[in-house]
């Protein structure tokens, strides 16, 4: 081979990431909220300019709109066989008070101390993508 295609081989092989600089699965715990810090185990631990946060672990918050000016609203009936005085019996349900009882539901509530995350660790180590809680969805507010 020549020179010129040893050195371009040469070349392209240092621009190959080694093994240590491909992003792997790493688990953590939440130390801190503000500023963020993220303990990976016992001897390190990630503070927030290293950590990219996921969707997942941003509280978000969708707000339902209510509209007051209806042109007409449709009764949905609902029936319970739950005994009530006289037996059976049929309630109705209009959709405007359903949106005035939940103005907003949270979709994903944020980090807190103590959560177990998912980290993916890339760039060797430099920068930590927080993918979920390890627990997943919970209802837990707080």
């Amino acid at each position: 081979m020549s020179l010129k295609i040893l050195e371009f081989i040469k070349e392209i092989k240092g621009m190959i990431p080694k093994k240590q600089e491909l992003s792997d699965l790493v688990f953590g715990e939440v130390i801190s909220i503000s500023p963020l810090a993220i303990k990976i185990d016992a001897q390190l631990t990630v503070d927030e300019e290293f950590l990219i946060l996921s969707a997942f672990v941003k509280e978000t918050i969708i707000k339902i709109p209510v509209n007051h000016n209806y042109q007409h609203d449709h009764v949905i009936p609902a029936h319970t066989t739950e005994p009530a005085g006289e037996g059976p019996h049929t309630h109705a349900i209009r959709p405007w008070r359903t949106e005035m009882a939940l103005p907003e539901i949270m979709l994903w509530r944020g980090l807190k101390i103590g959560d177990k995350v998912r980290l993916l660790r890339s760039f060797s180590g430099q920068r930590y993508y927080i993918l979920e809680r390890q627990e997943g969805i919970t209802n837990d507010p707080e």
